[in-house]
């Protein structure tokens, strides 16, 4: 366009000074701003429609893409230019989508014809960094005329908010990396009648049954083989605990503490489901932030879920006295209480060590313990300065203190599960099968 304005100036150079070359050279200026005019109303009378298809879900960490789709309604065909207003904290990729759009076309269905819009689409790979609710803008198009001298811009009205929710994904790949095991112990199998550990009644033995199940001392007094029958399990309770306060804001790779202990709950609460037992969930850190009763399905998992998407570290320390307080007053009857939390010196986990005490004489707590491997690397290190030196020996008084404070937990009644962040999702869920095995509950 500004190449087509500066034309005129080139008559000027190869042509006399005269009033007839100047008027010249001004209407050629004119006629070109007036198409350019008119190539801008042409561009923006251009029937466009644009939709914005989202994944399912979009988890945190992991790259989605999200498909623009246009639709052209006219009879040319469109060349424009697209600018998702995705959340900047995605990484949107690529900024600007060139695309050219095919025009609309008639089709015969019957005895009538019917418009068909031409279609084309783009790809907008986006990665969300964290877990929450975010605000997605509006789509930016830029249009271009007929005469390709100018563009018009226009807004497509598409905001809206949308949650990113935890890599379920992640878990679920350690859990298919330990399916023969968690098969062997019986996490993926619901209970089948006749197959539980409950004794329910004696029978006398037909063919087929296993051998297993004849109970000698009835067959000798009843002179006649005779089986046990057994009941299936009753639901039992697993109550999940999550700390949220400020330890568990520290980073482990890419995701935080709070990051792996949420989807460490999210599996565990999915495979319990599966084993018809009630599951119930806490998020503490000062106080109690979310209680979601125990219960069943597909519909209790769901509101785990939506409890534990938007969870973020407080910057508050953790009071485990109120923690034990309300699981015990909202919690009667017996449970397996699974705490997800950082044991990190004595002065935040000695009170954890005393709710222990009170909590094993209702509920069986197992404790999940996301160490740092960034205290065991300085522990290990070789110093070279006064400043390593001094690093590497409070590394190891800090680990000696909590190896401690595992072995008080422990005599205190409760099962100590002590892990990277990485793999504290499978130490949860062999926690929960290990009980569920030796009929702990």
């Amino acid at each position: 366009m500004v190449v087509l304005l500066l034309l005129p100036l080139l008559l000027l150079l190869f042509a006399p000074a005269e009033p007839r070359v100047l008027w010249a050279a001004g209407l050629l200026d004119l006629l070109i701003l007036g198409l350019a005019f008119l190539d801008a109303e042409l561009a923006s009378l251009t029937r466009l429609e644009v939709v914005r298809e989202l994944p399912p879900r979009l988890s945190v960490g992991v790259a989605s893409d999200v498909t623009l789709r246009l639709k052209n309604h006219g009879t040319r065909s469109a060349t424009v230019e697209l600018h998702d207003q995705a959340p900047a904290a995605f990484d949107p990729r690529p900024e600007r989508i060139p695309l050219v759009v095919p025009p609309a076309t008639r089709v015969q269905r019957g005895e009538k014809q019917e418009e068909q819009p031409g279609e084309a689409a783009a790809l907008l790979r986006v990665q969300p960094p964290a877990r929450g609710r975010y605000a997605w803008g509006a789509v930016y198009l830029r249009v271009r005329g007929p005469f390709g001298l100018a563009w018009a811009e226009r807004i497509e009205p598409l905001a809206r908010p949308v949650k990113v929710y935890p890599d379920v994904r992640a878990g679920r790949l350690l859990l298919a990396g330990g399916v023969r095991d968690l098969e062997r112990v019986g996490a993926h199998q619901l209970r089948r009648e006749g197959e539980g550990s409950e004794l329910e009644t004696l029978r006398d033995y037909v063919y087929g049954d296993p051998f297993r199940d004849i109970d000698w001392k009835a067959t000798a007094r009843r002179e006649k083989p005779v089986v046990r029958v057994r009941q299936p399990e009753r639901s039992q309770t697993v109550l999940i605990c999550v700390d949220a306060s400020r330890l568990m804001a520290v980073k482990s790779g890419n995701l935080t503490k709070l990051d792996y202990a949420v989807n460490a709950a999210l599996l565990t609460a999915f495979v319990a489901l599966r084993n018809d037992d009630r599951v119930g969930l806490m998020l503490f850190a000062d106080d109690v932030h979310t209680f979601v009763p125990p219960g069943k399905g597909k519909g209790q998992y769901h509101q785990i879920l939506e409890r534990l998407y938007a969870a973020t570290p407080t910057r508050t320390y953790v009071d485990y006295r109120a923690f034990a307080r309300t699981l015990l007053a909202r919690q009667p009857r017996r449970a397996l209480v699974l705490t997800l939390t950082e044991l990190h010196d004595e002065a935040t986990t000695r009170p954890l060590m005393d709710q222990v005490r009170r909590l094993s004489t209702r509920h069986l707590p197992v404790v999940v313990s996301l160490r740092d491997p960034g205290l065991e690397a300085a522990a290990r290190q070789r110093p070279t300065t006064p400043e390593d030196r001094y690093r590497m020996a409070a590394a190891a008084e800090l680990l000696t203190e909590r190896a401690a404070l595992q072995r008080g937990l422990s005599a205190a009644g409760a099962r100590i599960i002590d892990r990277p962040p990485e793999d504290a999702v499978l130490a949860a869920v062999n926690a929960y099968v290990e009980v569920k095995q030796r009929h702990l509950l």
